[in-house]
């Protein structure tokens, strides 16, 4: 089952019904098995009387030799506790003055600058329990952005880790951030440190130095409302400076609620016992509403201990029974799981290995069944130990996942591969598939804190009007939600608010969707990011990149398009084992970066992406004719936001001389 409409079908103002998943009569805006828990603040005070003594937030010991060692936690009660005294701690200080907002609310800012660790948890209960707004501050953003941060909340105090540290006071120094009064490190600071915040007029405060100051200077707990402001969430700004999304306890609350109250019996049988594996970027709402979700659960986190490239050892630590991951995160374990498959040199293995895949798929796509009797024992755990050998179910957003590679997923790792879409805007809620359905490719029902329908997209030639291929109704359009869990505004930007929320107050997605027959729904184009060619044809790039990211010469993909050209060019960051493989079969040696500069080399990954764009039914002026091979990452040259989105505008101006140079090249 998938949504079901709740209005009559409104073709005369080119749009669908308005649509719920079939199960929800009213939306949700809270906890159904905690009627009395109304803000972040009650929820917290309830997580702490219930799982007191339960574990709750992991970190990973680094040895000798940066070697890790196993997973130490702190207990909720120990956890909630911290962060009454840190919230205390500021009130003493007095460094977060009161500001007014435009709709006057009452915002108390709070900056956290730091990747995730159990500290910047504590720091964002602080916030809810005491009523301030946490602002979320990450590298990805870019100097500008957040000097640009900086000057419309006028923020004054930041917690920081020490590389943050040096940042922050290095651009203090610039008259970067004018406003920044107070910054509250979580690691321990050096004299040289220490006197030039002295210099600059910064209060610089260690965090156990505030633990001691709260603990000796207790404050009552304040009212709390649903209205009182959570977070001001930054969006990741692809295009243009980023928004401050304004997001209320009781939007989250309305999230939290939502997500726990789908038809999901894995998210109602989590509880103690059960480990989450925190690594996506914790300024993400992502990130953010799972990792409360989880706790409403009594589950215990485990932080990541460094990049991907110790992931695999973290999860086998760890054993989380939840992932949740970017199609980026889940083509990385796709790549290596197929690389291993091909590396196998007795032919007789590789066979049944193929066979046993197949056998799953058919299983899967018939019965719906993850599992196999003989199979899974022979092969497939294995491959599960990848994600830690005890996973019960994986969560994939931040955009569409390759159908095949979810597919692979779920028969490979045992379990479902849940696709979702949601939102800085709506608390990261909007749709996401049930495990009672086995197919790929589509984002199941809307959650039930929220509702939705499809308006016309005239420009794409996308109406609630069109059909199927057999002639039967599959309306497609831009998707807008609305519900509990959505914003109210950006900060101090009424233009893109009215941009972003109409009149009746549904927020436009920029996603295109399409209804199928059994009210599920499938992301088919992106709105915001589509632009037209010379002949007249528009192209969507970001769609043409996610087909271009399951090839396996492909670790990342940039597709380019100018209206005075008649073709698209591309910027692709190879997959750096595939090419090396492909070189040594071609006979080309060199190092990796000769190899991308190697014009038979260009020619055959370009032969090969656009064989994976036929396969997936690319029309001809959607393939792009030319490629540069980039040796360096998107990620490190900082084209990438928090949740591994490429930066479209940043990308085109850092690859312009590049980009022109392919068009003038014959």
């Amino acid at each position: 089952m998938g949504n079901v409409p709740i209005t009559e079908f409104r073709p005369e103002r080119k749009e669908t019904a308005i649509y719920r998943a079939w199960y929800v009569d009213e939306l949700v805006k809270g906890f159904k098995d905690w009627p009395e828990v109304t803000t972040l603040q009650e929820m917290l005070l309830k997580i702490k009387a219930l799982y007191a003594d339960k574990p709750f937030l992991g970190t990973r010991e680094i040895l000798h030799g940066n070697k890790r060692g196993s997973y130490h936690y702190k207990s909720y009660h120990e956890v909630i506790s911290i962060s009454e005294k840190i919230a205390c701690g500021l009130i003493h200080l007095n460094v977060i003055p009161v500001t007014k907002g435009e709709r006057e609310e009452i915002f108390q800012f709070v900056g956290i600058n730091g990747k995730n660790r159990e500290e910047w948890i504590e720091v964002d209960f602080a916030c809810s329990l005491y009523g301030f707004t946490a602002v979320a501050l990450y590298d990805t953003l870019g100097p500008d952005a957040l000097k640009h941060i900086f000057e419309q909340t006028e923020l004054t105090t930041v917690f920081c880790s020490f590389d943050q540290v040096v940042q922050m006071l290095s651009c203090k120094g610039k008259n970067y951030y004018p406003s920044l009064k107070c910054i509250i490190s979580f690691d321990r600071v050096t004299k040289e440190i220490e006197n030039q915040a002295l210099k600059l007029g910064v209060k610089l405060i260690h965090w156990n130095e505030l633990i001691k100051l709260g603990e000796a200077h207790p404050q009552p707990l304040p009212k709390v409302t649903p209205s009182t402001i959570y977070a001001l969430n930054y969006t990741s700004g692809t295009t243009s400076l980023p928004k401050g999304a304004i997001l209320s306890q009781g939007n989250m609350l309305a999230a939290i609620g939502g997500y726990l109250s789908q038809k999901n019996q894995y998210l109602q049988e989590m509880g103690p016992g059960d480990y989450y594996f925190s690594y996506l970027p914790l300024a993400h709402i992502y990130e953010r509403m799972f990792y409360q979700m989880v706790a409403c659960r009594g589950v215990a986190i485990g932080f990541a201990s460094g990049g991907l490239d110790v992931m695999e050892s973290d999860l086998n630590e760890l054993k989380p029974s939840f992932l949740i991951g970017v199609p980026r995160v889940y083509n990385r374990f796709f790549d290596k799981i197929k690389n291993s498959i091909n590396r196998i040199s007795d032919p007789k293995k590789q066979k049944i290995i193929k066979e046993a895949i197949d056998e799953k798929i058919h299983r899967l796509r018939n019965d719906g069944v993850y599992v196999h009797p003989k199979y899974d024992e022979l092969i497939f755990n294995n491959f599960k130990q990848l994600i830690g050998g005890r996973v019960k179910c994986c969560f994939t957003s931040g955009a569409p996942i390759s159908p095949e590679v979810a597919e692979f997923l779920k028969v490979a790792f045992c379990c479902p591969v849940l696709e979702g879409m949601g939102m800085t805007e709506t608390c990261a809620m909007g749709f996401w598939q049930l495990p009672t359905d086995p197919n790929s490719g589509r984002i199941g029902p809307a959650v039930p804190c929220i509702e939705f329908k499809l308006v016309d997209v005239p420009e794409m030639n996308y109406t609630c009007l069109d059909k199927g291929p057999t002639g039967e109704p599959q309306p497609r359009g831009e998707m807008c939600i609305r519900g509990p869990s959505a914003f109210s505004s950006y900060y101090k930007n009424p233009k893109a608010t009215a941009e972003m929320i109409d009149s009746e107050g549904w927020v436009h997605t920029g996603d295109v969707g399409q209804l199928n027959l059994d009210g599920t729904l499938r992301i088919i184009d992106r709105k915001k990011h589509i632009f037209k060619l010379s002949q007249g044809e528009y192209v969507a790039p970001e769609k043409i990149e996610n087909i271009y990211l399951t090839s396996n010469y492909v670790s990342e993909a940039f597709v380019h398009g100018d209206s005075t050209k008649d073709y698209l060019v591309g910027v692709i960051v190879p997959d750096r084992e595939n090419i090396e493989v492909l070189a040594e079969s071609l006979g080309i040696k060199g190092t990796y970066e000769e190899l991308c500069q190697n014009q038979q080399i260009k020619e055959r990954i370009l032969h090969e992406i656009n064989k994976v764009g036929k396969q997936n039914k690319l029309h001809g002026f959607e393939l792009v004719k030319k490629i540069h091979l980039e040796p360096v990452s998107f990620l490190t040259q900082n084209l990438c936001t928090a949740s591994m989105k490429l930066k479209r505008t940043p990308a085109t101006i850092h690859y312009k001389p590049i980009l022109e140079n392919l068009y003038k090249c014959q």
